[in-house]
């Protein structure tokens, strides 16, 4: 039996933590750092707008990945190149936010999480068993979806409040 003709089970894609990691940078990435822009110097959120400051926008970043997604080792490259500019750049950001500093330390808040080599591998894996195209898509739809609140022991937040710079409790990740 080749991939396609295999049962899928695509809930095991989207529970993988690598997945969610990845699906994390993606988010800051783009529709994060878009929000921030758009945020006017009256509203509340400063930490939004502060980290907006920082970072570039990645516009095109999903027709890029969806253009690469038309076959594995395409898709594989350019999720790398997105990891590695998106890595790059939060070292960048703590370099001159440490020299900027009285006490030689960077703000954990305006710092992002970075994906580590394990994230890196279980969605190469995610690929190699359901196919760049799938995974893509789903990377894209979480990446851009608002995250959802679960306080501790499972049960949704019905706070309609979008704080979209809080960190996923399940994606841990050093900040440097």
């Amino acid at each position: 039996m080749t991939r396609t003709q295999q049962p899928h089970s695509y809930t095991e894609i989207v529970i993988a933590p690598g997945f969610r990691s990845l699906a994390y940078c993606i988010r800051e990435a783009t529709i994060n750092i878009q929000f921030g822009k758009g945020e006017k110097k009256e509203e509340k959120n400063e930490q939004r707008r502060q980290r907006a400051a920082l970072y570039e926008v990645r516009y095109g970043l999903s027709q890029d990945l969806l253009r690469a997604a038309k076959d594995d080792g395409s898709f594989i490259e350019a999720l790398s190149e997105f990891v590695q500019s998106y890595c790059a750049e939060n070292a960048r950001v703590f370099e001159r936010l440490r020299a900027q500093s009285r006490d030689g330390g960077a703000p954990a808040s305006l710092l992002r999480r970075r994906p580590s080599e394990d994230d890196l591998a279980e969605v190469v894996g995610l690929v190699q068993s359901h196919g760049a195209g799938i995974v893509c898509r789903l990377l894209l739809a979480f990446g851009y979806a608002r995250r959802s609140n679960i306080r501790s022991g499972g049960e949704a937040d019905t706070d309609t409040s979008d704080p979209i710079n809080e960190p996923d409790e399940a994606l841990v990740v050093d900040n440097v």
